[in-house]
């Protein structure tokens, strides 16, 4: 019970040092009080002893006494606190005279030469030292002579018990003072401890989503309190780095999404009240489609980042490019090869790898001259997804650049033909959210090279 009474205590307490102090004061005070208990068991223990020793020894020395015929009423002794009897037939034929007159104090009796060590009431008609009445506990030792007499010696415990007493009170007011300098002392080292911890937090309120930059005061040590502050430090790095990407992401896709609509509007403007031309209105198809694809990619990347590989199931390479080459087909007059598209297999989320396979082919498809190759195969546990074109290429210097966001390079900025700048962005982001990677590689048709890898599912072939 008392357990679970500091335990519910130290739950319910308000701060750390409170709880700190509480619970190191009560297990410092329950391993005093266990030392406590032990020691006082001890010290009975010895004290009983010694009141047995000096019995047993009274009692031998009357019985020799007795044995040699030397015992005379009283009997010679000058211990106060040993009072000895000796009997006969159940009779007192001598004693000390403490004891003078009175009945006998037992009527054990023990084989001769073996002493019988007996707790009993203190005997009837016995004096203390002040004229009272002998009250408490006594200890009896029992002998008999060879002779046939039976030799009784008493003492009274109530000594022992008044040492014990004393050592127990004593030693209670110790364990007081020392649970007290205890408290006190744990109280000022959790406080001096936890001092960082309160500038830290003073500190962490007063970071605010404008001023993401601060960073907090890491104390000069190497404890647990030095590596939070660290943590926090790296965490507050991570929130600044990811609220720098969100503004630089949203002044990005406005100023993007602001280009389409502003170039709508001035034809418009231009058009009046008149019907628009064919060839305005193939300029305003174009602007929405453009306008289109870029939220698209927009949303998809918002999905991504969101809940990335939310929805894992296998997933079939070969098919999803063979389907997507049909697409490609369509909207077009170029070439796209699927003969070295293999079996392969994954494991990722099954609309996230089509978003990447159809920038992959969006991309392949603006550029391009004359065709578009897909192909894909299987090798040590990976699954490689490479689109080649024969168009202008990418510099070996901007070949990183272009999985930026919104980056497009000089040769796409046709605005009729030109992507939203999030294609290539996505399909990295895809890549690595499966465990994989997206790159540019050394093209083979010419133009652009780009190559998937994404690890294979256990079921999948290995090519």
């Amino acid at each position: 019970m008392l357990a679970i009474g500091w335990w519910t205590v130290a739950r319910t307490a308000p701060g750390v040092r409170t709880r700190t102090t509480l619970i190191a004061t009560c297990v410092v005070g329950a391993t005093l009080v266990l030392a406590l208990i032990a020691v006082g068991l001890i010290t009975r223990s010895r004290l009983t002893t010694a009141a047995a020793d000096k019995v047993s020894s009274r009692a031998e020395a009357v019985t020799a006494l007795v044995e040699a015929g030397a015992a005379t009423d009283p009997l010679p002794g000058r211990n106060p606190d040993l009072i000895a009897q000796v009997i006969s037939n159940g009779v007192v034929v001598a004693a000390d005279r403490a004891a003078a007159g009175l009945a006998p104090f037992s009527d054990a009796q023990p084989p001769p030469d073996e002493t019988v060590i007996l707790h009993v009431e203190a005997p009837a008609g016995i004096i203390d030292d002040d004229g009272l009445t002998e009250r408490g506990p006594w200890m009896l030792a029992v002998r008999t002579a060879v002779t046939g007499e039976t030799v009784i010696v008493g003492t009274p415990l109530d000594e022992a018990n008044e040492v014990f007493g004393a050592a127990a009170v004593v030693v209670g007011l110790g364990v007081l003072i020392v649970l007290g300098v205890v408290a006190a002392v744990t109280w000022f080292l959790t406080g001096r401890a936890l001092r960082p911890v309160d500038q830290m937090r003073a500190e962490a309120d007063q970071i605010s989503d404008g001023a993401l930059d601060r960073r907090l005061a890491v104390p000069a040590t190497t404890d647990e309190i030095a590596r939070l502050a660290t943590t926090l430090n790296d965490m507050l790095q991570r929130l600044d780095e990811a609220a720098t990407a969100r503004r630089v992401f949203v002044a990005d896709a406005s100023h993007e999404l602001r280009s389409p609509v502003a170039a709508m509007r001035a034809m418009l403007d231009v058009t009046g009240a008149g019907s628009p031309d064919s060839e305005l209105l193939g300029h305003l198809a174009s602007e929405i489609g453009r306008m289109e694809r870029l939220v698209e990619d927009l949303l998809a990347l918002a999905r991504q980042e969101g809940t990335p590989a939310s929805r894992a199931t296998e997933v079939d390479i070969d098919q999803v490019l063979l389907t997507e080459a049909i697409t490609m087909r369509r909207r077009g007059q170029l070439e796209v090869d699927t003969s070295d598209v293999a079996a392969a297999r994954v494991v990722a989320d099954p609309d996230a790898i089509g978003r990447l396979v159809r920038n992959l082919g969006d991309n392949a498809l603006l550029h391009a001259n004359r065709g578009v190759w897909l192909s894909s195969r299987t090798h040590d546990s990976t699954v490689i997804l490479r689109v080649d074109d024969d168009g202008p290429g990418i510099p070996p210097a901007d070949r990183e650049r272009v999985f930026e966001r919104f980056v497009r390079l000089d040769t796409a900025r046709d605005r009729t033909s030109g992507g939203s700048g999030l294609g290539l962005s996505l399909v990295r982001k895809i890549a690595r959210d499966a465990g994989g990677e997206a790159a540019f590689v050394e093209p083979r048709r010419g133009g652009a090279s780009i190559e998937v890898t994404l690890p294979s599912s256990p079921e999948c072939p290995v090519g």
